[in-house]
C-alpha cells in the first residue's frame, strides 16, 4: 500500500504515461557484444523503434558475419553488403552498445 500510495502520489504530480519506448535513448539502433559491459558474448540487437523490420534484418546479417568472424570461418568480407572495412568500422562505431550516449554504464 505504501508504494502504491507513493506511485499514486507522484503520477497525480507529473501525470501518468505507459508505454514500449524501443529505442536508445541517442535514436540509433544498438547491435553488438556487450563484453564492453562485462557480459562477455552476450549480443544485442535492439532499439531500432518503429524501423525495426527495415533495420533489423541487415543487424542480424551484420551479427552474423562477426560471429562467424569470430569463430574463424572464413567470408567475402563483412558479410553484409557495405563498402568495405572502413565502412564496416563507421557503422559499427554508431550502431556499438557502448558508444556515448546511448548507455549510462559505458
Amino acid at each position: 500500500d505504501l508504494v502504491r500510495g507513493t506511485l499514486r502520489a507522484a503520477s497525480d504530480e507529473a501525470g501518468a504515461w505507459a508505454g514500449l519506448m524501443p529505442f536508445s535513448a541517442d535514436g540509433k539502433p544498438i547491435v553488438g557484444e556487450l563484453a564492453p559491459l562485462g557480459l562477455p558474448n552476450l549480443w544485442m540487437a535492439c532499439g531500432f523503434g518503429p524501423s525495426g523490420v527495415m533495420e533489423g534484418p541487415m543487424a542480424a546479417s551484420l551479427l552474423a558475419a562477426r560471429l562467424a568472424a569470430r569463430l574463424g570461418f572464413a567470408g567475402d568480407g563483412d558479410g553484409v553488403g557495405l563498402g568495405g572495412d572502413e565502412e564496416q568500422r563507421a557503422v559499427m562505431r554508431a550502431i556499438d552498445p557502448c558508444r556515448e550516449g546511448c548507455c549510462a554504464r559505458c
